[in-house]
């Protein structure tokens, strides 16, 4: 069946939101992987889930998985990486059984201390360069477009 029409004849998936997001998402995600290995060989999802565990009450793999958007086994992955690098320990919950309760150890927290002024830093320098003004609107659209995406087509 073809589908071609004057109009998808001249489509440029470029020009969409959701593709020019993407890229955007891949860019910004590569340059942090690079700045973590950097700073402190660990992957971005090791430190989404290290930074997780440390800066909320997030101690439990089902409550890091709502927070950060990563699938259950990403999560899992992540968590047992952290583990057999020592920066994360985990233990059996009290209430619940079948639930481990994470906690950031030394080590873990040393990779804290020696990654967050840089990604600090890069975080400021993006908003610094896009200014304070655009991050405002920039952020309410990021809400609109968060809200919108919950509609179902």
């Amino acid at each position: 069946m073809n589908m071609e029409t004057p109009e998808t004849l001249n489509f440029d998936q470029r020009t969409f939101i959701t593709f020019r997001l993407a890229k955007l998402q891949n860019a910004l995600n590569t340059q942090a992987s690079k700045l973590l290995k950097r700073h402190g060989n660990v992957t971005l999802t090791e430190w989404r889930i290290l930074i997780a565990i440390s800066v909320s009450d997030m101690g439990q793999m089902a409550d890091i998985s709502r927070h950060s958007g990563f699938d259950k086994g990403q999560v899992s992955r992540g968590v047992k990486s952290l583990t057999k690098k020592g920066l994360v320990t985990s233990v059996a919950d009290d209430e619940d059984a079948r639930a481990q309760v994470l906690h950031v150890t030394p080590d873990g927290k040393a990779i804290i201390d020696a990654v967050l002024p840089h990604m600090l830093a890069r975080t400021a320098r993006i908003e610094r360069d896009v200014g304070a003004e655009s991050m405002k609107h920039f952020d309410r659209v990021l809400t609109l477009m968060e809200d919108a995406a919950k509609v179902e087509f």
